[in-house]
């Protein structure tokens, strides 16, 4: 798990969103957060002995530069749309993907033109993960009364990030067409 500052995770935010097409730069101050935070983490991890490293998003892509053992392979997962990223943070976060031995993508529409190797391998959930598991009547019941979500009426609901990536106006459209589908009690 990577640490860091409420700062450090703006930028990272920051360039999670800028890879998917938003046009914002990402200033030189920022550019020293991110990679003093990533330096500091690289100072806490122990990698002796790994065939391979997995490096997931762009949140942790700096610490190839910091730990780079010969003898493991260094893979980053990428599961950002990187279709359309902005040309100005791509490019300063290409130097760290291009120190890496292979790139993965979930998706080939991704790809980019870089100068190591690229797979794609489709997003998958693991429904052996204890996240995954199915929850009890009375759990369901208790996290509901816990949130003060009503249980007499029909339940929409959007799990992930709220960010324009994530499409909530189209979760709102599929509530608004349910609406003239479906006789609900609104209150």
């Amino acid at each position: 798990m990577i640490q860091g500052t409420p700062e450090f995770f703006s930028c990272t935010k920051k360039l999670h969103n800028t890879l998917q097409g938003e046009t914002v730069d990402l200033t030189d101050e920022e550019k020293a957060i991110y990679e003093q935070v990533t330096f500091e983490n690289s100072m806490r991890l122990h990698i002796d002995d790994c065939d391979a490293v997995i490096v997931h998003d762009p949140q942790s892509l700096p610490l190839v530069a910091h730990l780079r053992e010969a003898d493991s392979r260094w893979i980053w997962q990428c599961h950002v749309d990187l279709s359309s990223p902005h040309p100005g943070v791509w490019n300063y976060l290409r130097r760290f993907v291009e120190q890496y031995d292979a790139a993965v993508f979930s998706l080939p529409e991704y790809a980019r033109d870089i100068a190591i190797d690229q797979r794609f391998i489709t997003p998958a959930i693991n429904p052996f993960s204890a996240k995954n598991r199915e929850l009890s009547d009375d759990e369901i019941t208790e996290c509901l009364a816990h949130y003060r979500i009503p249980t007499d009426r029909p339940l929409v609901a959007q799990v992930s990030r709220f960010d324009p990536w994530k499409d909530p106006a189209g979760v709102i459209e599929a509530v608004r067409r349910a609406r003239e589908q479906v006789d609900w009690a609104w209150s």
